[in-house]
C-alpha cells in the first residue's frame, strides 16, 4: 500500500517444550532483542510452554531493556547494522542515532564488532543483560572495536562526548 505500518510481534517463541518447532529459552532471548533492534513497535513473549511468558528469565530481559531505555532513548534511534564491520552472523545488532552521536550495540553472546561512525571520543556503559546489570563507564575512541567482555547476552550504551 505504500503506506508505514508498525511491526508487532506479540508471540516471541522459545520455551521448554516444542523444542523442534519453537527453539528453547536462549532462542526466545535472541528473538526478543532481535526484534527490539530490529524496530518492532511491541515485543512480549509468549505464553508457557511454547514462550518463557512471564518467567522470572523473561522478567530479567524485560528490565534490562527497560534499564537501557531509562539511559538512552532506543525511540530515537533506527537499526544501524551497516555501520558494524566484521561482524559474523547473529554476532551483533545496533542502533543508531542518524548522526551516529548515540548508540546501542547488542551481542547475543561473546564477540566484538568493528564501529564505523565519525571519529571521536566516545562514552560506552556496558549491561550484563542476564543479571541486569552496569558495568563501569569507559571512554572508547571510535571508529574501532566494540566488544563483549563474556560470553553471556550484552548490551553497550555509547554517546560521543
Amino acid at each position: 500500500s505504500g503506506k508505514i505500518r508498525p511491526v508487532n510481534n506479540v508471540k516471541i517463541y522459545g520455551g521448554d517444550r516444542n523444542k523442534l518447532w519453537s527453539g528453547n529459552h536462549q532462542d526466545g532471548r535472541e528473538r526478543f532483542w532481535r526484534d527490539v533492534f530490529a524496530g518492532h513497535a511491541s515485543v512480549r513473549f509468549h505464553r508457557q510452554p511454547s514462550g518463557m511468558a512471564l518467567t522470572e528469565e523473561a522478567q530479567v530481559q524485560i528490565k534490562s531493556l527497560r534499564m537501557l531505555t531509562d539511559k538512552q532513548m532506543i525511540f530515537d534511534l533506527n537499526p544501524s547494522n551497516q555501520i558494524l564491520s566484521s561482524r559474523e552472523e547473529n554476532e551483533a545488532y545496533c542502533l543508531a542515532s542518524q548522526d551516529q552521536s548515540s548508540m546501542i550495540i547488542y551481542f547475543p553472546a561473546g564477540g566484538s564488532v568493528h564501529v564505523d561512525v565519525p571519529q571521536g571520543l566516545y562514552e560506552a556503559r556496558g549491561m550484563d543483560i542476564t543479571r541486569s546489570k552496569w558495568g563501569e563507564h569507559n571512554s572508547i575512541e571510535l571508529p574501532g572495536v566494540v566488544k563483549n567482555p563474556s560470553s553471556r547476552s550484552y548490551a553497550v550504551a555509547i554517546k560521543k562526548q
